[in-house]
């Protein structure tokens, strides 16, 4: 039996599977390939950013509570990561929920809302993560060393920005960021454990209509 399966919806999103049918959870995560490194200097950490805001609320889930006790009426788990390269979004929870989860994190990823008064609210909670950053010299030597190797690039800038690009960030600088780099090519769906019965419809319906668009790729890395 193959530790894990790939299939592709009908407009490119490649899909991972992996089979544990002794498991009674699942886990499902949706992954993208953007991270800092495909920012430029004056939206930096607009990546992260966007990691926060789409807990903050959709269109029909209006407000970070609604979509935390969505999550937790299902006794789920859910959480994201930002890096250079990638940024995902996953809840892990009983197999019999699978759809529920799919639902969310879906809604979250393509219909946040990005309220004007919530960003601005939120300036405030990352700048505070900064200065943790900051105070944490386990966590800050990582990013003077790589701001060493790569020099004023992106992969030699902090994932979480600066507080200018943080303070400046509008609305308008997180949808053009997901509209260009939330595209199929970049975008891969991974559930793992009692994956039940379904899976590529559910997932036809919830993300088939993402439209493809080339996306490009952030400029290659010149070495200092």
């Amino acid at each position: 039996m193959p530790v894990f399966e790939r299939s592709t919806l009908s407009n490119g999103i490649r899909v991972l599977t992996a089979p544990m049918p002794q498991a009674q959870s699942v886990s499902c995560f949706v992954m993208f390939a953007v991270g800092s490194r495909y920012e430029t200097a004056d939206v930096g950490g607009i990546a992260h950013f966007a990691e926060h805001m789409f807990f903050k609320g959709t269109e029909r889930r209006p407000t970070a509570r609604a979509i935390s006790a969505e999550i937790d009426g299902i006794g789920g788990e859910f959480n994201a990561f930002t890096g250079k390269e990638y940024t995902g979004y996953y809840v892990k929870c009983a197999a019999g929920t699978r759809d529920t989860a799919l639902d969310v994190l879906v809604d979250m990823v393509r219909h946040s809302r990005f309220d004007t008064e919530e960003i601005d609210r939120e300036k405030g909670v990352i700048v505070e993560e900064m200065n943790m950053y900051f105070d944490t010299p386990r966590d800050f030597i990582g990013g003077v060393y790589e701001n060493l190797l790569y020099g004023d690039q992106p992969l030699g800038r902090d994932i979480i920005g600066t507080k200018e690009t943080v303070r400046a960030a509008r609305r308008e600088t997180f949808t053009s960021f997901i509209d260009r780099w939330y595209r199929p090519e970049r975008t891969v769906v991974g559930v793992g454990g009692k994956i039940g019965d379904g899976l590529t419809e559910r997932l036809e319906e919830l993300l088939g209509s993402i439209e493809p668009r080339e996306t490009g790729a952030p400029e290659p890395v010149a070495m200092p």
